[in-house]
């Protein structure tokens, strides 16, 4: 459809428009209207052919005054539009939402616009449509520059008098800078400390009272029990009260709650007292008979990783001689931290601020960090060759020892990259453990004993594997990801009914997307061993209703256990014309249909891709039972010994070797030859032909 107008690309005031292109014929109409009010319009169309994407998007969103976003199913479903919103939020952008279409929204888009005006159009008539529109749009006469009323001007002050101000005022503030934080008076110290103010009900709802006394009493208890916050006593009901006290805390959570068609709902908000920013919106429905405990736990889940993701961002801008560099590492490892609640990472935005950060502040270790976590992402996404995504990671670990030499993170990251890339386990455990021993209450110090169950894993060791899972649920449960690995090591020593219990745990924290077809993939095989056919349908029914349209073709192998091959290979032809390929779920769907010819052919491009599902299964879980009598098992785990050993060497090597490499993008790697991987697939080949 052709564009209704030039999109403005000026220095004066413009509102930036996100929308779906499939909703093209519904917001072109509306981009005129906004245009005749007499306000600029910047959209898509006036992005320039070949250039970067994602810094184009981000600069005309800097650039400008409010963010007009059009709802619709497809435009609340679309990533770009989901990155574009939560760009202009964080940049504090005012976001004006234009529901064009009844749209249900997602639980992340709904928590980010809680704030947001809104303008439901399908529901108004034509006039007042145009009025909310108007004085929603309407730019302020600061906007444009308005001056008010001349002020006296003022007596200036003799240079020698200013000068002398300056040098006490540099005195001043370097006593300040060289002074302990904990010390300065008249600021509190920044930390993750938490209060939580009792949660009101309103006037006319008092059967809510001791409701919510239990629930504040409750979510108080759970939050105590977390090492990575501080939980103090608020002295006020309500932070901002009329006494204008303030509370002994750096976040205070507060909130509401109300009945409504038999169901408790709970609004909180984490607020940063510092400054009264909220940090997060929370809203939580449940049936009041299933309300008890629940809610709280689901509270105080959210709050642990918001508290912890905007402690360190904070503490990053602190740091930062960057402001811009700062906020793309937020941002960045917002990105990343969505994973933990079941909504995946977008590798390339993930890649994009990190790059963009180190250059901007080559200090700041964080952003190496940061860019290790795009190479493993942007790998497992298929985008970066893992001998790449290597070579490139090691090169900017490099870099983050020489700025921090002792940092639990650079640790458990380089432990990581050596699971991952180089399938060298004892290295990887080696310095996990350092990382850990360095920091044992580090805010993510679950997350160093979840990748030592993953090395675990890969050597074969899943009773191990299992005492790792449990510490880093015992230190964090609110990360789904962690229970994909305990139920898998379950599996694998045989505790079939625990494994269920934990993928089930799973579930609830990952409820739909990728990590949940993992997941079900595990209770299945369990409940095919231990009989509960019956079971088996009902689960598959609800996973392939929850899960998106894109990754029900992962539950390929879970249908063909349960006896349903014809819905099984239905999803494995699927597989089979995906891009990039998914070598492990083909392996695992053909061995499923008993398709052993097709499976053992597939393993080989598993194996060369490093695909951890894959390769930290083969050594212990019983999956692959029905292969292991085989002779051509033996090739395939002479294969991946031949494999270990060869990158170990590799990372060994690389690690030792000279200077490290500037950090460079995804272009600027010379190749890796393709006949090396080819000649090695090819030996396998003709050793299983054999």
């Amino acid at each position: 459809m052709k564009t209704p107008f030039p999109a403005y690309r000026g220095s004066e005031p413009y509102v930036f428009a996100c929308y779906s292109h499939a909703n093209s014929d519904l917001v072109y109409p509306e981009l005129e209207r906004i245009r005749a009010l007499g306000i600029n319009v910047c959209y898509d169309e006036g992005i320039s052919p070949g250039g970067e994407w994602t810094q184009e998007i981000a600069d005309a969103i800097d650039s400008s005054h409010k963010l007009v976003f059009f709802v619709s199913p497809s435009s609340v479903a679309s990533r770009h539009c989901r990155n574009e919103i939560q760009y202009a939020l964080e940049r504090k952008k005012p976001v004006i939402s234009v529901h064009l279409e009844p749209t249900e929204l997602p639980g992340g888009l709904q928590l980010s616009l809680g704030t947001a005006q809104a303008i439901v159009k399908y529901e108004l008539s034509g006039s007042d449509y145009q009025r909310k529109l108007s004085e929603s749009l309407s730019v302020t006469t600061a906007a444009h520059g308005h001056v008010g009323t001349p002020k006296p001007p003022r007596r200036r002050m003799p240079w020698r008098a200013f000068a002398g101000l300056v040098a006490v005022l540099a005195l001043i503030v370097s006593i300040f800078e060289l002074w302990p934080a904990r010390d300065r008076k008249g600021e509190a110290r920044f930390d993750r400390s938490l209060a939580v103010t009792r949660f009101l009900v309103s006037a006319d709802d008092r059967s809510l009272g001791a409701i919510a006394t239990d629930f504040t009493d409750e979510l108080r208890g759970r939050l105590a029990n977390y090492h990575e916050i501080r939980l103090v006593h608020a002295r006020v009901a309500q932070l901002g009260g009329p006494d204008g006290a303030a509370v002994d805390a750096s976040y205070v959570v507060s909130g509401s709650i109300q009945s409504s068609g038999g169901h408790v709902v709970v609004l909180a908000d984490l607020v940063r007292a510092r400054d009264k920013e909220v940090v997060a919106s929370e809203r939580i429905e449940r049936p009041i008979a299933e309300f008890r405990g629940a809610g709280a736990e689901v509270l105080s889940r959210a709050i642990r990783v918001e508290v912890v993701k905007d402690h360190e961002c904070e503490t990053i801008r602190r740091r930062a001689r960057s402001v811009e560099a700062a906020e793309l590492i937020c941002r960045g490892f917002a990105e990343f931290y969505q994973a933990t609640r079941g909504r995946g990472s977008d590798p390339l935005l993930v890649f994009a601020n990190a790059s963009r950060a180190v250059q901007l502040d080559p200090q700041l270790v964080e952003g190496y960090h940061l860019l290790v976590s795009g190479y493993m992402l942007m790998s497992s996404a298929g985008e970066m060759a893992p001998e790449q995504a290597y070579e490139q990671s090691k090169s900017a670990l490099r870099k983050a020892y020489e700025l921090d030499p002792d940092n639990a993170s650079t640790l458990s990251e380089e432990g990581m990259v050596e699971s991952l890339f180089s399938l060298n386990w004892e290295k990887s455990d080696q310095l996990l453990s350092r990382a850990i021993a360095l920091d044992p209450l580090h805010p993510h110090a679950h997350a160093f004993h979840h990748a030592r169950a993953y090395a675990a894993l890969g050597r074969g060791d899943a009773a191990l594997a299992v005492a790792h899972c449990e510490r880093a649920l015992k230190l964090n449960d609110a990360d789904g990801r962690t229970y994909v690995e305990y139920a898998r090591a379950l599996n694998s020593v045989g505790q079939h009914e625990d494994a269920i219990n934990a993928a089930r745990a799973g579930i609830e924290l990952l409820p739909s997307g990728y990590w949940r077809a993992l997941l079900t993939g595990e209770i299945i095989f369990a409940e095919s061993l231990i009989g509960a056919f019956s079971e088996m349908h009902r689960e598959l029914d609800a996973a392939f209703d929850a899960i998106e349209p894109q990754y029900r073709m992962l539950l390929a192998d879970s249908f063909a256990m349960a006896g349903e091959l014809d819905r099984a290979k239905v999803l494995l032809a699927q597989i089979e014309s995906t891009t990039p390929s998914r070598p492990t779920f083909e392996v695992w769907a053909n061995l499923a249909l008993g398709k052993l010819d097709e499976a053992f052919a597939k393993m080989p491009s598993a194996i060369d891709r490093h695909e951890g599902l894959f390769i930290t299964t083969l050594r212990a879980h019983p999956r692959w039972n029905p292969m292991r009598q085989d002779p051509r098992w033996q090739s395939v785990m002479q294969y991946l010994r031949k494999t270990e050993r060869r990158d170990s060497r590799a990372s060994d090597s690389a690690f030792r070797s000279g200077p490290a490499r500037p950090v460079t993008g995804i272009g600027a790697t010379a190749p890796i030859p393709a006949w090396t991987t080819f000649a090695v697939r090819r030996q396998l080949h003709t050793a299983v032909s054999a």
